[in-house]
């Protein structure tokens, strides 16, 4: 069993994602529950070696940011039939040998509705990327905001000006297509 401070810390890190992915929020508590999840980050900081730090807990600093700029809205617009998630660490680099990542890979796309697009962010050791995936019609849409000219098979994908900013333009990627689901029509890819 683990120690009571690391229950109590990573209990807290639940607290908060339940408090964001409730029917209702309560927007007047918004920076109260940021500050909650700052803390709590601090306390698994004493806990857990860095390498637990992955983008997937640096991602959720920024989530009190995107209720309140979006609000609730995957629930709302039931979104959340039209999108999956792949977890990266089931296909990234360095997550067991190949055959291993296709099979997850595999399994996870099986579970797929039709029309539904998941979401694959991919890490090459040093840097993320996303892919996202249309099984039933056989696409893969792929977007680096560190690509060449070209390398990325949807149009106007922006650029990331710095070298370390890759984490929130996966994000960006995905927050994009989910507002506005045109951008991957065969207009806006290249073939």
């Amino acid at each position: 069993m683990l120690p009571k401070k690391v229950r109590y810390a990573i209990t807290r890190l639940f607290f908060f994602i339940n408090a964001l992915c409730s029917k209702a929020v309560d927007v007047n508590n918004l920076d109260n529950i940021q500050q909650e999840l700052v803390t709590t980050l601090c306390m698994l900081e004493m806990y857990f070696l860095p390498t637990f730090f992955d983008v997937m807990i640096h991602l959720t600093v920024h989530l009190v940011r995107e209720v309140k700029l979006c609000g609730p809205v995957l629930k709302e617009k039931n979104w959340s039939m039209m999108y999956g998630l792949v977890n990266p660490n089931d296909f990234s680099y360095g997550c067991g040998n190949s055959n291993q990542q296709a099979k997850r890979l595999c399994d996870r796309l099986l579970q797929a509705n039709e029309d539904q697009i998941f979401f694959a962010p991919y890490n090459s050791d040093t840097h993320w990327m996303l892919v996202a995936l249309d099984p039933y019609n056989n696409n893969a849409y792929y977007m680096d905001s560190m690509a060449k000219k070209g390398l990325s098979n949807v149009r106007d994908v922006p650029r990331q000006l710095g070298g370390h900013e890759c984490g929130f333009y996966v994000m960006r990627f995905m927050k994009d297509i989910i507002e506005n689901h045109t951008l991957l029509t065969s207009e806006k890819v290249m073939t």
